[in-house]
């Protein structure tokens, strides 16, 4: 029986079956351990990971990492040679795959289908 507004003690029945529904402390100081030591080893395996990450990426073009970029082709630089962002045309066509066997008319094809793919996932 719910007494709700009750001003008067409860009674010994009432509070040894509130005594039996709450877990022993031991076992609540072992769960609060368990959950310290689970959250140190997630801190410390992201800040590995992190560290990692950032490590062994490969650097960007500008430093002295060790990739080599392939020099453009003169069908890359005559194509790239008619925008008005060389360097961008430039480097995008040395990241696609093919694009250094490739001819005048290929590059063309290759800047549309690359244009219509960023279009489409945009």
């Amino acid at each position: 029986m719910m007494n709700y507004g009750r001003l008067e003690p409860k009674s010994q029945a009432e509070s040894s079956e509130e005594a039996a529904n709450k877990p022993p402390t031991k076992s609540k100081s072992k769960l609060k351990l368990l959950l310290l030591v689970i959250g140190i080893i997630l801190t410390v395996a992201s800040a590995v990971s992190v560290t990692l990450a950032v490590t062994l990426r490969p650097k960007s073009s500008g430093g002295s990492g060790s990739m080599i970029r392939p020099k453009p082709t003169k069908a890359i630089s005559r194509v790239c040679s008619r925008t008005l962002y060389h360097n961008l045309c430039v480097n995008s066509f040395l990241d696609f795959p093919g694009s250094l066997s490739a001819t005048d008319k290929d590059l063309v094809h290759i800047s549309l289908s690359s244009n219509l793919i960023v279009a489409v996932m945009v």
